[in-house]
């Protein structure tokens, strides 16, 4: 790697998690998963004309399947050992909140998630084979989520159950430590399940509004999202990742958003990448290698539709660069 292509370096203080930060991180999540999903059972059992209430429960389940989303980034924040100085509270409160999200299992997506940042879009990302089978807007908006899911749900099982993998995944875990996460992975996600199912019990409107329908309309948005983070980009360390400035994403994403400097400095958290951003503009670094940075919306998910190719891993023949080198 040439120096030109090297990232600047940071000052320590940036890679070092906040409480505070952390805390108003996981709240903020919790809050728009929770509190549209509340509205939205109010207004549906009301006794408003039914288009009113439709129209009025659209834009809050959008919002309650954007906290758990959301609660999906905790858990990928925890994973990165971001959330806490001491790794394993991080991990634990990472898998703790994602595990709200139904069939999301954070263990297996967090095991090849490290492979995908050390070699992004080479041979060796897992996201290649994840994603680039799904080169059309409608195929991925309705079958990249389901078939992700299935996979983190596999290797979940069995990492549990003290299986090997298909590939060898680095992870900053013993072997021990990985099968017990896993384990704690699959008890939360049948803890929160069975809160769900209580819920909907006691309540079928709420389970309906506020849990079913954010969950339905999560894994569609959602599988969006790989594409229009990486599709259209290549295998260089500024130009591997896409990253969209409008503040809207911002305020929906709690700075996640900012997709290519979590790239360049993945132990960074989440709520310091705007930091970084502005470090890299300033510099010059963004403009010099002509980053993919999208300040419009509709621009941004244009990516989403099949004009932008999701790397495929194979677009060249020289061997694979670790990028955390």
């Amino acid at each position: 790697m040439n120096e030109a292509s090297r990232r600047p370096r940071l000052s320590s203080e940036i890679y070092r998690p906040s409480r505070i930060g952390a805390l108003v991180f996981i709240t903020y999540s919790l809050a728009l998963f929770m509190i549209p999903g509340a509205l939205s059972r109010m207004i549906a059992g009301s006794s408003l004309p039914i288009l009113v209430r439709a129209l009025a429960v659209l834009p809050l389940l959008f919002l309650a399947q954007q906290g758990l989303h959301l609660l999906g980034w905790v858990g990928h924040e925890g994973m990165h050992l971001s959330l806490a100085r001491n790794r394993y509270v991080s991990a634990i409160l990472g898998i703790f909140f994602s595990s709200m999200i139904i069939n999301f299992m954070e263990m297996g997506f967090a095991i090849g998630h490290w492979n995908h940042h050390r070699f992004t879009n080479q041979p060796m990302d897992p996201d290649c084979k994840l994603f680039a089978r799904y080169q059309g807007f409608w195929r991925r908006l309705f079958l990249a989520r389901f078939a992700s899911n299935r996979h983190f749900h596999v290797a979940t099982w069995r990492m549990a159950a003290g299986k090997p993998l298909r590939e060898d995944y680095p992870f900053p875990f013993s072997a021990g430590m990985v099968r017990g996460l896993a384990v704690f992975n699959l008890l939360c996600s049948m803890l929160w399940l069975c809160v769900y199912i209580v819920i909907t019990l006691y309540d079928p409107l709420a389970g309906l509004v506020s849990v079913a329908f954010p969950h339905l309309l999560g894994l569609l948005y959602t599988g969006l999202r790989p594409y229009v983070e990486h599709a259209g980009t290549d295998m260089e360390m500024f130009t591997n990742a896409r990253t969209r400035t409008a503040p809207i994403f911002t305020a929906l994403y709690f700075f996640n958003n900012y997709h290519l400097e979590h790239h360049l400095y993945p132990s960074v958290p989440c709520y310091r990448l705007p930091s970084v951003h502005r470090q890299l503009e300033e510099g010059g670094y963004l403009a010099a290698h002509r980053a993919h940075i999208e300040s419009g919306v509709l621009a941004a998910y244009a990516h989403a539709k099949s004009k932008s190719r999701y790397p495929t891993g194979s677009l060249s023949e020289e061997p694979p660069v670790d990028l955390w080198a």
